[in-house]
């Protein structure tokens, strides 16, 4: 690690996992100033409820700041900003501290399939489905097969759903 590049840390959990990235590439660590993208992915049947993202020091850089008699907070929160049509997806300025972030995740339930509100599951359905994907929807309500993606994945496990006779006609 370089002089100017602080680490970058996530607790693990067996919901999910998160890892970062600078510039479309995969880090363990940033340097000052770097926008900084959160990547947390939930395991199929788990959401994302919450994240936090903490700046701190280490024994280090804490020995050093008390003998110069600068304020040696060791945490601090950061700020993080969801990324506009990315779920999972958050970002933040690093600052010149370490950083570590937590996801709290939930567990979510089964998809009645469904999609258009009508108290019924059945192709109207399908068609509710595959409109909102073409209209490039990243919304979760649709998400059928629980793996916190809206894509042509849901469309085949919402047809399956329905061809074992959950429908409800």
């Amino acid at each position: 690690m370089t002089a100017s590049a602080y680490k970058l840390t996530s607790t693990d959990s067996e919901q999910g996992t998160i890892r970062f990235a600078v510039g479309g590439n995969s880090v363990t660590e940033a340097t000052e100033g770097a926008t900084v993208t959160i990547i947390v992915s939930p395991k199929p049947g788990w959401g994302t409820d919450g994240i936090t993202a903490m700046a701190y020091m280490d024994a280090d850089e804490m020995r050093a700041r008390t003998r110069t008699g600068i304020d040696p907070s060791l945490v601090r929160d950061i700020e993080v900003t969801p990324v506009e049509g990315k779920p999972n997806r958050f970002t933040f300025t690093m600052p010149a501290h370490h950083v570590e972030v937590s996801a709290t995740f939930i567990e979510r339930q089964m998809h009645s399939g469904d999609v258009n509100g009508d108290d019924k599951t059945n192709i109207a359905d399908v068609v509710a489905l595959t409109n909102a994907i073409i209209a490039g929807t990243t919304d979760l309500k649709y998400d059928i097969n629980g793996d916190n993606q809206v894509t042509a994945d849901d469309i085949i496990a919402l047809v399956n759903f329905i061809a074992k006779g959950y429908d409800d006609e």
